[in-house]
């Protein structure tokens, strides 16, 4: 009696190793596509060989390209923010400068050693 319950125990270790191995899902997603396709193949086995091998690199590409664009969505948000720190010093640089250009223009005007008269008049 105790043999079976041994037998059960160990399936069940196994049945949750597959589970957590990912072998499980895998081997249900290519079994649905195998079951969805409205032509059979004529040849099931090669098609679950080749679709079993491209599910395990799909997902190594899945997860690097997640990754991947993670990666630029931060560095994104991160040239966002420069973009518009640099943006407002711009602004301020232009109005600075506009300000500057008017305080020129001004002393310019009242300046003796400016003047276009005064310059003609030393020589």
């Amino acid at each position: 009696m105790s043999h079976p319950r041994v037998s059960d125990t160990k399936r069940e270790q196994f049945r949750r190793y597959l589970e957590k191995a990912g072998v499980v899902d895998s081997l249900t997603s290519v079994l649905v596509a195998l079951y969805e396709q409205p032509d059979r193949p004529s040849n099931a086995l090669e098609f679950v060989k080749q679709h079993l091998g491209a599910a395990g690199q799909i997902s190594a590409d899945s997860e690097a390209l997640q990754q991947e664009v993670l990666d630029l969505r931060q560095r994104c948000a991160r040239l966002t923010e420069e973009n518009k720190d640099l943006k407002a010093r711009v602004s301020l640089i232009t109005k600075c400068m506009y300000t500057f250009n008017i305080l020129f223009k001004a002393l310019y005007k009242q300046s003796p050693f400016f003047s276009p008269h005064s310059a003609a008049s030393t020589l």
